[in-house]
């Protein structure tokens, strides 16, 4: 008896140990410890409808985490979702995370959200939330889903269409149109186009068929005396050409002859020189006679004006 309990009391003892240790795996593996990744969390300022527990987390298409809580945020405003990023899919550093931004997606028309992570725009930053509340993980910023901006932007233009005050706009419209309407009046149009047709009919009589043939001949007689004096002009710019070739020869014949004779006249401008510079020294010797000459010559002029006196 005492062996037939020992192994009962054995066997139960082990059925007990494996459905223990089977009941502690399923509860760890249902609360994540078994998985890799790391938490991040993000807030969001709308309605997350569509987006639950284990929704995939995406970056660029790409499939790198899933949701692990969505909750209430602390404030009371923001919706707060916990989300796991596998590291062996993304990079999950500091300096990475820094500059990622999410926004909500949704799959079609299914209604189905997920998470899109990307980098943000070095023009268009996402500003990081203002937090009253203390964040459990590192914060990833998010911007408005596609359908909150179409949202927000349909409400904008209709508010920017209730500031332009429709009935408003009418009316000045319809002011203006009653001036144009007066001024038009006021013109006098009619009498402008019966005048305007006056004006034509006289144009129409001076330029009728025979003074038009009367002015085209002499167009065409004007034409003809054109033609005449630019052939005219041809055949004098020919002689001219001709003129000026025979000035050129008789200027090449002249070159060629002072280039020729260029030593004898060289040698008869210096014999001149020379010759000029003898008849100076002569002067220059004579010069002394001469003035006394002068003197005794102005002296018997002053006797003989004196003897006459």
């Amino acid at each position: 008896m005492a062996s037939i309990r020992t192994k009962f009391s054995v066997g139960l003892f082990l059925i007990a140990g494996v459905l223990l240790a089977s009941f502690a795996i399923i509860w760890i593996g249902s609360q994540g410890y078994l998985k890799q990744g790391r938490d991040f969390v993000i807030y969001f300022d709308e309605s997350v409808q569509g987006l639950e527990k284990d929704s995939q987390v995406k970056y660029r298409g790409v499939s790198v985490g899933l949701v692990q809580n969505i909750s209430v945020a602390p404030d009371g405003n923001l919706i707060q979702v916990i989300i796991r990023v596998d590291p062996t899919r993304m990079d999950t550093s500091k300096k990475n995370v820094y500059r990622l931004n999410a926004q909500l997606k949704s799959v079609g028309i299914t209604g189905i959200m997920f998470i899109e992570l990307d980098r943000q725009s070095v023009k268009d930053p996402v500003p990081r939330p203002v937090l009253s509340f203390r964040a459990p993980y590192a914060v990833i910023p998010s911007k408005p889903s596609d359908i909150k901006a179409l949202f927000e932007g349909a409400a904008a233009l209709f508010r920017r269409i209730e500031s332009l005050k429709i009935e408003v706009v009418i009316a000045n419209l319809n002011r203006d149109l009653d001036h144009l309407d007066q001024a038009i009046r006021a013109a006098n149009v009619k009498g402008v186009s019966g005048r305007l047709t006056t004006a034509l009919d006289r144009v129409n009589g001076i330029l009728d068929s025979g003074r038009w043939a009367g002015i085209m001949a002499s167009i065409q007689s004007a034409a003809s005396d054109l033609s005449s004096a630019v052939a005219e002009g041809k055949t004098a710019a020919a002689e001219a050409n001709r003129t000026v070739a025979k000035a050129s020869a008789a200027f090449d014949r002249v070159t060629g002859m002072l280039d020729e004779n260029r030593p004898d006249v060289r040698a008869t401008v210096a014999a001149l020189r020379q010759s000029v510079q003898k008849v100076e020294a002569l002067l220059d010797e004579n010069r002394k006679a001469l003035q006394t000459t002068m003197q005794e010559v102005n002296r018997a002029i002053e006797e003989a004006r004196k003897t006459a006196e």
